[in-house]
């Protein structure tokens, strides 16, 4: 009977890191849909001089004139460029780049190279974290996907918070790592910590 209870919790668990797992995946989609989205072809070549899709040639007597800036001379206002998707400024960076980084960072959280125990400590950190994710990074991205994955987001949630409940009652050391804690050990060669203890390399 004890076995079958041991049994129920480590399969249990192990469902809903295959399902986190699941979810950071469609997160890094939803980023790069985002980014498809917002990354348009910048450049008419029929009426510039383009390097690619994206990126305008100066072809005018000031060679270094900022046609690619947000806001490029001689464009119509508020038209996107270069800069309306890659830069710096931490209202479009965000706006622009978070599913991805959110995505990334689910991702990267079931592996003990890169495992962040600020996020991934304990399931109810890792409840949180997906928590905020699903509200600031994922839905109103990508439409309908968006926000179908941020409703997954939401089921691991409470999925979490549950597991988060039974292993403060059992105290079963099985339950107690929200990630798989897979271990790059060679190029091309991925361990999984069977006892699900966190590895040595953390942040």
């Amino acid at each position: 009977m004890a076995s079958t209870i041991n049994c129920g919790t480590n399969c249990f668990a192990g469902f809903i890191r295959a399902y986190s797992l699941l979810v950071g995946l469609l997160v890094m989609v939803i980023g790069f849909v985002h980014l498809d989205n917002v990354l348009v072809d910048f450049c008419d070549d029929r009426v510039q001089d383009c390097v690619g899709p994206s990126l305008v040639w100066a072809n005018s007597d000031n060679p270094v004139a900022d046609v690619n800036g947000p806001f490029a001379g001689g464009f119509t206002l508020g038209q996107p460029r270069w800069r309306n998707v890659f830069t710096l400024r931490p209202d479009v960076f965000l706006d622009v780049w978070s599913p991805l980084m959110f995505g990334i960072i689910m991702v990267l959280c079931h592996f003990a190279n890169f495992k962040v125990n600020f996020i991934a400590g304990s399931w109810a950190r890792m409840a949180f974290f997906y928590l905020f994710g699903s509200l600031f990074a994922i839905f109103g991205y990508a439409g309908n996907l968006g926000i179908i994955t941020g409703f997954l987001c939401v089921i691991y949630v409470w999925f979490a918070l549950v597991i988060s409940i039974i292993n403060a009652v059992t105290g079963a050391e099985e339950m107690t790592d929200p990630t798989f804690s897979l271990k790059i050990t060679k190029p091309g060669f991925i361990k999984s910590n069977s006892k699900g203890e966190s590895g040595d390399s953390q942040c």
